[in-house]
């Protein structure tokens, strides 16, 4: 004898199944591997995807901590949450969205950070877009 399905289960099962591939992140970086390298990196659309568009005007004596090794605790503690969707689970990329002032005037840059994690959720690396946002740390806050 056949047990009668209860449609208010089935429903929120069709409810989960829907909600989890909708939080399916399409930015996430290609060929990831257990060291954390990707074959691809792939940036998130801030314009899009972006939880906080605006970004942050980030501590840079925090950002210039950040160090191979480093737990997601760690990184939480000195940048804060990741600026974007990043997904459930064990989650191996974080993005964020830093703005730097430019000294000579009252604008600011707008970077995109990237921290790419190990099979063992440790930071491995770090990438910067566009790459010139990097040398932002070697300039002088004012």
């Amino acid at each position: 004898m056949m047990k009668k399905f209860n449609g208010t289960l089935i429903a929120g099962v069709a409810v989960t199944l829907l909600t989890v591939q909708g939080c399916a992140k399409l930015w996430v970086s290609k060929g990831l591997t257990d060291d954390g390298q990707a074959t691809e990196l792939v940036f998130p659309d801030i314009q899009k995807d972006a939880t906080l568009k605006e970004g942050i005007f980030v501590n840079q004596a925090n950002l210039r901590q950040m160090a191979p090794g480093m737990t997601k605790e760690q990184i939480y503690a000195l940048l804060g949450r990741p600026h974007f969707r990043e997904g459930i689970g064990e989650v191996r990329e974080w993005d964020y969205i830093f703005n730097f002032r430019n000294a000579a005037d009252s604008t600011y840059a707008t970077c995109q950070y990237k921290v790419l994690f190990d099979k063992n959720l440790k930071a491995r690396n770090f990438y910067w877009l566009p790459a010139s946002c990097a040398g932002k740390l070697n300039t002088p806050v004012h």
